[in-house]
This record gives structure tokens, C-alpha cells and sequence, in this order.
């Protein structure tokens, strides 16, 4: 088999994916080495359905009269509220871990 050293573009394909945006792929040869060129995406494609808001007081209207037990909160629920108490949730229960390795010593 004889190799070509022709430079040139080799093969492009436009493809259509179902978020609307358009990829190209197009090779390039380039002494008989195959080198692909990508075109990235430059922004997500549009979510096929919206987030609803979920307030607390809905949640509280919908569950009266039915067992608690069975109720499920979303976690956002009860995550911290301000990224001071974000950094310092790791503190809380710090004398455990002091207490661990004062034992981890003995």
C-alpha cells in the first residue's frame, strides 16, 4: 500500500443532534496521519422540561392531613444557609475527632 502526502481535508460531516446545536467533525490528513479537528460546543442546549419551584409553605399545604412519615423534602431543604455556615459544618462535631485520636494514642 502506498501512502498519499497530500494535505487536504479528508472528510466532513455535519451532524444534527436533537439539542439543536450543530458538531462538526472534520479530519484533515496531513502526511498520512489522520488528525481529527473538533469543534466544541459553546454553550449547554436548552432543558427539555422546566424546574418547577418548590416552596415550603406548598409543601406544608400538601401534607396536611397525611402521614408524616411518608412526606419527602427536597435536601435543598436542609442545606446550610450562608457559606459561613458551609465551611465551619465540618467543625461541629470537631471534640469527636480530638477524642479519636486521644484514644487512637493509647
Amino acid at each position: 500500500m502506498s501512502g498519499s502526502t497530500d494535505c487536504g481535508v479528508h472528510s466532513a460531516t455535519n451532524i444534527d443532534n436533537p439539542g439543536g446545536q450543530e458538531v462538526v467533525d472534520i479530519q484533515i490528513q496531513d502526511s498520512n496521519n489522520m488528525l481529527p479537528e473538533i469543534k466544541r460546543r459553546s454553550k449547554l442546549p436548552e432543558p427539555t422540561e422546566k424546574e418547577k419551584g418548590i416552596s415550603l409553605w406548598s409543601i406544608i399545604k400538601d401534607s396536611v392531613g397525611k402521614d408524616l412519615t411518608r412526606v419527602c423534602l427536597p435536601v435543598y431543604f436542609n442545606e446550610p444557609l450562608s457559606s459561613l455556615q458551609k465551611c465551619f459544618e465540618d467543625f461541629e462535631y470537631s471534640y469527636l475527632l480530638d477524642q479519636a485520636y486521644e484514644y487512637g494514642k493509647v
